[in-house]
């Protein structure tokens, strides 16, 4: 055992799994936090639907058929709104939500709606700090496993999509989607101002930064102003930033703690307040390892740190 500290029971019964080796997969020896990870990983010592590709495998054939579809970049599946193309029938009927406007799944504890049920279960981590989803090789927490599964790739530099043209891969389909614009010519990002395309949003962002960067300051300038808020005046760029900010004003507090029931306006502040129970000091010195649970109180010491180091060498100077 480790002697690690929980914020809640879930996530303790989750990590003592690891330490306990109880989801323990005998073909290779790896352990598991869940029996459907452990279940997951262990597709890779069948062969009933193989992929020819990558070697992972599916109970079923329509399973690898759709999986295919991350190799070759085919998307079957149009919305008949936008064009937008999709690989699977559900992507399209998540997609189109955008265009009606359909928030079905619902927060029980602030009243925030979301398009995704998933949306909703990463949502829900910011009223509990639960992060229940921990890499076996390095420790780090994540929110939900589809974020895990993107961070494991750092350590196994798995390159699980393969461009159809010239078959080079890539470890995230992001980067095989506009790694094909070499191929395909597409380029879907237009400047507004003097409608040039560009195949890469980076690209994109470059060029706006270069030629028209007076301009495109301006832009953002007025940006900021589009949504405002109603007690004070102060105007945000993103909705989001506007929610936090009238909570200033109402003293609405929607973040409870679980162990004790103290409620807070912020998210960043429930994860700050949890280290009070959990004892956990993430910020480290480097000079002396002394440990801290706040980068406020790690800030603090490297002053009194430096300005002791300071006094020292003036009196070494005077001696």
């Amino acid at each position: 055992m480790c002697n690690k500290q929980f914020a809640t029971k879930a996530t303790f019964s989750r990590h003592n799994r690891l330490c306990t080796m109880e989801n323990l997969n005998t073909d290779c020896d790896k352990s598991f936090s869940s029996r459907s990870t452990m279940s997951e990983h262990k597709n890779v010592y069948r062969s009933k639907f193989k992929c020819t590709e990558c070697d992972r495998c599916y109970s079923t054939s329509h399973n690898l058929e759709v999986h295919m579809r991350t190799h070759s970049g085919e998307k079957p599946f149009e919305c008949s709104v936008c064009g937008k193309r999709f690989t699977t029938p559900r992507e399209v009927v998540v997609h189109t939500r955008i265009h009606s406007g359909d928030k079905p799944y619902k927060c029980l504890l602030c009243d925030k709606t979301f398009s995704q049920s998933s949306n909703l279960n990463r949502h829900m981590s910011t009223h509990t700090g639960d992060k229940p989803y921990q890499c076996y090789i390095c420790d780090k927490e994540f929110y939900d496993s589809s974020k895990l599964k993107v961070h494991t790739r750092v350590h196994t530099q798995e390159k699980l999509h393969k461009c159809y043209v010239c078959d080079k891969a890539f470890g995230y389909p992001g980067d095989l989607k506009d790694h094909v614009r070499i191929h395909t010519g597409e380029k879907p990002f237009k400047c507004s101002l003097c409608h040039k395309r560009f195949s890469q949003s980076g690209t994109f962002r470059q060029h706006e930064r270069r030629v028209h960067s007076d301009s495109t300051s301006e832009l953002k300038q007025n940006e900021k102003l589009k949504f405002e808020c109603t007690s004070c005046g102060k105007g945000f760029m993103k909705s989001s930033d506007l929610v936090r900010h009238s909570r200033s004003h109402s003293g609405e507090k929607p973040y409870k703690c679980g162990m004790c029931n103290k409620c807070f306006s912020q998210p960043q502040s429930l994860g700050r307040h949890m280290r009070v129970h959990t004892g956990e000091k993430p910020f480290s010195c480097s000079l002396c390892h002394k440990c801290f649970s706040r980068s406020s109180g790690l800030q603090t010491h490297k002053c009194s740190v430096q300005s002791n180091t300071t006094d020292e060498l003036k009196v070494d100077d005077n001696v």
